[in-house]
């Protein structure tokens, strides 16, 4: 913790005057001096925590954890409808990003619906889990930086670890299969009923309005469950998430405007300029959203009331670095620092420097991969096990595993290009 966060001690101490909203016990009781203590800090504490940094490594994993997702969802909404129609779906979703993330979205779409898919339940299963398992590393990442921008250390074992981020990944497959038929349920009521002209304004604003809503839940959601710490009540969420669901949706489309007129990856990065618009795109949205969780951290930070689940306790013993924990402001009379013994320390922790090197490893052995992938299509096996082994290799005692996943994973891609060919040279033979 900085110098200017201090422990309320167990027997009382000075008790910090409401000046600032040290006695809110909800967000809105904070006065316009306390916003602006919360602004000055949420913007030094991005620095200090390198939220930059941090969303440049969800970015990356999350890009590694896209093609996973998408054949998820794919696999589970394809048991109740055609391919073709998950296409369009996805399709209508992805209206909202920027061109080309649009069109990354489109391309894998057009590659997945093409490939045959087993329709054997067992084969089904399997291949849903695996893509899944792809997908989990994205969710794995934000959970490691939400938990450096609460200041909290990471406890939990793998098994509780695991399970939240097969949960998020999974409610975030969930939501957009519920998306996708709520688009289908709109394009059959369109059908039937036929709206004025003057009304499609309003179905897009409602449209952008429902997106934003359900964004705020979902971060929420994420903030609630993701760090390592005691549960924050969801009022003390509800500022950061919206601010984030907001800011994202305005980041897209003024980036969508940017990439368009002004931009041109495409220039400078040739083929890959896609690639490179997708992962900036990633980028500003995994920095909106880590920006949310900072402000949250330091808006519990205003208040000297128990911001946690369950009764009120004192400080010290709420098992949340952030609740057990005040701000030095003008109206608080100086105290000396306590170890916080629900957490162990309050020092700020610093981005542990081995996930930025395991993430320009791994970025250096994509980028080598993806010059031989090309547009054939590889299918979930070796995409996931590409992804694993790039994760695998940053992490200590797993680099043999993480190679054998790549040879694997480079295997069945080879392969897949010899057949590629070999249907390409048949192809041509055969027209001769």
């Amino acid at each position: 913790m900085t110098a200017a966060a201090t422990v309320l001690p167990e027997d009382g101490g000075a008790a910090p005057r409401a000046g600032r909203g040290r006695s809110a016990r909800q967000f809105w009781e904070i006065p316009k001096t306390g916003w602006r203590d919360i602004a000055v800090r949420t913007w030094q504490e991005t620095n200090e925590d390198n939220i930059s940094l941090l969303a440049a490594g969800v970015a990356f994993y999350s890009f590694l954890a896209f093609v996973p997702m998408l054949a998820a969802i794919v696999l589970i909404y394809g048991i109740v409808a055609a391919p073709a129609d998950v296409a369009s779906r996805l399709e209508t979703l992805t209206r909202i990003l920027p061109t080309d993330a649009a069109k990354i979205v489109a391309d894998q779409m057009k590659s997945m619906t093409e490939t045959p898919v087993t329709r054997t339940t067992i084969g089904l299963v399997i291949a849903i889990l695996l893509a899944i398992y792809g997908a989990m590393r994205g969710a794995t990442s934000v959970i490691g930086a939400l938990n450096v921008t609460y200041d909290e250390r990471e406890t939990r074992n793998f098994l509780r670890t695991t399970g939240l981020s097969f949960a998020f990944t999974i409610g975030a497959v969930l939501v957009a299969i519920v998306a996708m038929l709520a688009i289908s349920a709109m394009s059959l009521i369109g059908t039937v009923i036929h709206l004025p002209a003057f009304a499609a304004p309003l179905v897009t604003g409602g449209l952008w309005i429902g997106t934003a809503l359900v964004a705020s839940g979902l971060v929420a959601v994420i903030y609630r469950y993701g760090p390592d710490r005691q549960d924050a009540r969801w009022t003390w969420l509800t500022p950061g998430a919206v601010f984030a669901s907001v800011v994202a949706l305005l980041a897209t489309f003024l980036f969508g405007l940017y990439v368009s007129h002004f931009a041109g990856y495409n220039a400078t990065y040739g083929a890959l300029g896609a690639v490179v618009s997708f992962l900036m795109w990633l980028y500003v949205t995994a920095f909106v959203v880590l920006l949310g969780a900072e402000l949250n951290a330091e808006i519990e930070r205003q208040t000297a009331k128990d911001t946690t689940t369950g009764p009120d306790t004192p400080m010290g013993k709420r098992g949340a670095s952030m609740a057990d924990t005040t701000a030095t402001g003008a109206d608080t009379p100086p105290r000396i620092d306590k170890p916080n013994d629900a957490q162990g320390t309050n020092g700020r922790r610093a981005p542990c420097k081995s996930s930025l090197a395991a993430s320009v490893t791994a970025g250096i052995a994509a980028s080598r991969i993806s010059r031989h992938v090309g547009d054939v299509p590889v299918g979930v096996v070796p995409m996931t096990l590409i992804a694993t082994g790039l994760t695998l290799i940053g992490q200590r005692g797993s680099a043999t595993r993480g190679l054998l996943c790549l040879a694997g994973g480079g295997l069945l891609t080879w392969r897949a290009h010899v057949r590629a060919a070999d249907t390409e040279f048949t192809t041509k033979a055969l027209l001769r």
